[in-house]
Order: C-alpha cells, then structure tokens, then sequence
C-alpha cells in the first residue's frame, strides 16, 4: 500500500472514530473531507464499504449480547423470584408473627427478614359501575356530564377512561362490596 493511500484510510478511520464519538454528527468541515473526487473515488469507495461492514458486524455482535445478557437477566431475576417466594413460605411458616401488624419477623445469620403487606385492588373495567370510573377529554368529566356536552354539541370526543381505584378501595376496606372489584392481599419479603 503506498504512503497516499494510508494517509487517506487514516484519515478516513479518523473520522469514522469522531463520528462515532460525537454520536454520528459531523461538522461541516468533517462532511467536506467525505466529498467525493473523481481520482479518490476506488480508494475512498472501497474504504468506505470496508468501514461499513466494519460497523454492521459491530452492530450484529452488539444485538447479539444484548439478547445474551437480556437472557442472563431474565434467568437471575426468575432465579431471585424463586429463592424470594421460598423464603416467604418458610418465613410465614417459621417466623414469628405480628398480631398488630399482621406481618411475619425472623432471622437467618445477619439478615432479618420480614413481610411488608399490599392490598392492591383488582379490577374488572367490564364490569365495575360507571360512577367509579372518570372520563378525560381536557379536564375530568363524569358520564353524564359528557353526555349532557355531546347533546348539546352534537360533538363526538375522543375519550380516556380511568377507573377511580382509590375511593373504591376506601369502600371496599369499608366492607361495602363493588361488583368488578375485590381487594388482593399480599405478601411480599424484606431482607435487611
């Protein structure tokens, strides 16, 4: 290879290297060396797909350990679910409960382990009863308010529809039963 021809491949691999690093932007001055004369043409072509199947094969290596170590998560993250949801069996079975609170204290070496308690409240959308439900359009509106405005406009309205969990877990911890929704008690398993 002679000396003009490296000089300009160094150039070129100079470039792609700042463009890189400046996240594939280039100043005007760097898109002007990426000009195209007539007698660099065949050099600066064949660098070119050179460097561009460079860069794919760096592309399909890095998809590749992406889905790798996506795999590698998944399997710890179910990995720690299992030990977790085997602690909390044996802590439920073998811990010492707390009858105020409800949740159950241990420990295993240095640890302590404890249970901290949810009551996230499921939702049937299909059946739960309009008037826990809010419509947006701008601003909250109820059913009957955005009937009364497609009356009166004659408008259709492109609507959100929120179910309004908090007042219907305020009900139902009340004892009041709401068809379409019903409290889920769980337990979940704190190590310190």
């Amino acid at each position: 290879m002679n000396s003009s021809l490296y000089k300009i491949e160094n150039l070129y691999l100079n470039l792609m290297s700042e463009a890189e690093s400046q996240e594939g932007v280039l100043t005007d001055e760097q898109n002007a060396l990426l000009n195209f004369t007539t007698e660099e043409w065949a050099t600066k072509s064949e660098q070119f797909c050179k460097i561009i199947k460079t860069l794919e094969a760096d592309v399909a290596f890095c998809d590749t350990e992406m889905e790798r170590i996506n795999k590698v998560k998944t399997s710890k993250e179910l990995m720690i679910k299992r030990f977790k949801d085997s602690l909390l069996g044996g802590l439920r079975l073998f811990g010492e409960k707390d009858p105020k609170k409800d949740i159950w204290r241990s420990t295993a070496g240095t640890f302590k382990l404890g249970t901290t308690k949810s009551t996230p409240v499921e939702i049937d959308e299909e059946i739960i009863d309009k008037k826990y439900k809010s419509l947006t359009i701008k601003d909250r509106v109820s059913y009957e308010e955005l009937a009364k405005i497609v009356e009166a406009t004659g408008k259709v309205f492109e609507t959100k529809v929120e179910v309004l969990k908090t007042p219907i877990k305020e009900l139902l911890q009340a004892g009041e039963l709401i068809e379409g929704a019903r409290i889920n008690e769980k337990f979940s398993l704190s190590i310190k």
